[in-house]
């Protein structure tokens, strides 16, 4: 079933999302307690630590433009949002769409997730978007992407570290390509293009970052930019075991089923797509016999960031956008074609007033909290667009 006119209404709900993400961020940079804005403020005045490397430059670009390092990152903010934005457009719009693929992208677990739920709202985690999506869209050969790799997958640990988690997207897609005939080679290029990657990752975990480290940066943080520690800016002391043992001191087993739960709503319609998928014939690749098995292996490293951060909702949002695309990917560029029955098997998504109401009430009537302990929430568009107007 093809769906008319998808890229008209989905490029003019992307821009309905980013006009809120903006009117929403241009009211929260200001405010000196928004998580938001804290993560971004992380450097390397008090030593080498993890997640300073852009905080850094924002500082550079404070002092030699003369403009509060608040309004440079909500000016960056707003770019890599719609970068962001642009480039899923750009990669989905010219793929093959059913009723189950359109509702995959219309999960709450991925667009609308950001301004549903707006502590979410331009973290880092946009960095790791936009950075999977030019490895898919740009990056055609092997050659390409371990150029790619290389070079800019240091840097983007330097921002935001748990991009680690999610090698194995990566990792998939390298090996989709690799030459059966010369598989050691293959291999071997893999791993040097993971290597600047691999150290970066190690100087981080055996680096010390002490408290008088994060007194040192929070003192010049105030000095040069006249701006206080407080939120993201206050963890960076805080251990791996620490990180564990917050989460197992206070997690229920109400919190572990609201979340699964949130999950398998989330993800069901690709599910149900993932389910029929079949191999084309021609194709004669080392994954494809247990494709399926290695697609969702590669989502395990995962489960150790649920275990280490309370931010249970971001994990859910980043995995759901790294399944997805990957997904999207494999289909978009023919390795295996959907079931010709993939939706006559559905007979309940032929009435079209079922599609319409499932649709409204699977895309916008819930989210989820950033922190496990939080409520699911309800109505996020709507209700983000209701806020606007009371604000504006």
């Amino acid at each position: 079933m093809i769906i008319k006119k998808f890229n008209f209404f989905f490029s003019s709900y992307l821009i309905l999302v980013f006009v809120c993400a903006v009117l929403y961020l241009n009211n929260k940079y200001s405010v000196g307690n928004d998580s938001t804005i804290s993560e971004w403020l992380i450097n390397y005045q008090g030593g080498y630590t993890r997640r300073g490397l852009i905080g850094e430059f924002f500082i550079f670009l404070s002092l030699e433009l003369d403009i509060k390092i608040r309004f440079v990152i909500f000016l960056f903010q707003c770019f890599f949002y719609a970068l962001y934005l642009y480039l899923l457009f750009y990669f989905i719009k010219d793929i093959p769409k059913n009723i189950l693929i359109i509702f995959s992208i219309f999960s709450p677990l991925l667009i609308v997730y950001h301004i549903a739920e707006v502590e979410v709202l331009a973290r880092k985690e946009l960095v790791l978007f936009i950075h999977f999506l030019i490895y898919i869209i740009v990056c055609n050969s092997n050659l390409k992407r371990s150029i790619y790799l290389f070079i800019s997958l240091p840097l983007v640990i330097l921002i935001w570290e748990p991009v680690v988690f999610f090698f194995t997207f990566y990792i998939l897609i390298y090996i989709y390509y690799a030459d059966r005939r010369k598989l050691l080679k293959e291999f071997f290029s893999l791993f040097l293009s993971f290597l600047p990657s691999i150290i970066i990752v190690l100087s981080l975990i055996f680096n010390t970052f002490t408290k008088v480290n994060e007194d040192l940066m929070c003192s010049k943080l105030l000095i040069l930019v006249n701006e206080r520690c407080y939120m993201s800016l206050g963890y960076l002391d805080t251990s791996i075991k620490d990180n564990f043992y917050s989460l197992f001191n206070d997690i229920k087993p109400h919190h572990i089923f609201r979340y699964t739960t949130a999950l398998l709503i989330g993800f069901l319609p690709l599910l149900c797509t993932f389910l029929n998928i079949q191999h084309k014939k021609n194709i004669n690749h080392i994954t494809q016999n247990n494709f399926k098995f290695i697609f969702l292996l590669q989502s395990l490293p995962v489960c150790v960031l649920f275990m280490m951060g309370l931010d249970w909702g971001r994990w859910c949002n980043i995995l759901y956008f790294y399944n997805l695309l990957s997904f999207l990917y494999f289909y978009k560029f023919g390795f295996f074609i959907l079931s010709n029955s993939s939706i006559n098997s559905y007979k309940i998504l032929k009435s079209k007033k079922f599609i319409t109401f499932a649709f409204i009430i699977f895309a916008f009537s819930w989210n989820l909290k950033t922190l496990y302990k939080e409520d699911i929430g309800s109505l996020p568009l709507y209700r983000s667009i209701y806020k606007l107007t009371k604000i504006y």
